[in-house]
């Protein structure tokens, strides 16, 4: 599957593979976002590590706004994206601005390397 997902300690974790495409990643977080396990006020890690592809900076745009509207829907304080490659961080700081300078600066928002400092950024305080 090229978009999973599994909740774990308070935490949404996706991880998306080589060709994760944004219709997948929607569905995948609809998935964990209407899942029984799922709780409002839980964070979400999304682990970008293994994208082959640099999605578009329109495609960027999309997944934020769209993760905005969840986020408010379903209660979600913290997405945080962990990423190796320059530019997918790149993109993810991109849409740190957004999410910082917009209408969802309630929002938290925010890019890492490292799995583990994600996790304990986006666990629920």
């Amino acid at each position: 599957m090229p978009v999973s997902w599994r909740i774990s300690k308070g935490i949404v974790f996706l991880e998306s593979d080589e060709e994760a495409i944004f219709e997948e990643w929607r569905l995948s977080l609809e998935g964990a976002l209407t899942s029984s396990d799922y709780r409002p006020g839980m964070g979400l890690v999304h682990d970008i590590r293994r994208m082959g592809r640099v999605p578009a900076a329109a495609e960027v745009l999309a997944r934020v706004y769209f993760l905005a509207r969840q986020m408010r829907i379903y209660g979600i304080k913290r997405w945080a994206i962990v990423a190796t490659g320059g530019a997918a961080y790149g993109m993810g700081r991109i849409g740190e601005a957004i999410v910082d300078d917009g209408p969802n600066a309630e929002l938290q928002f925010r890019v890492f390397r490292d799995l583990a400092e994600a996790e304990a950024w986006a666990r629920p305080q």
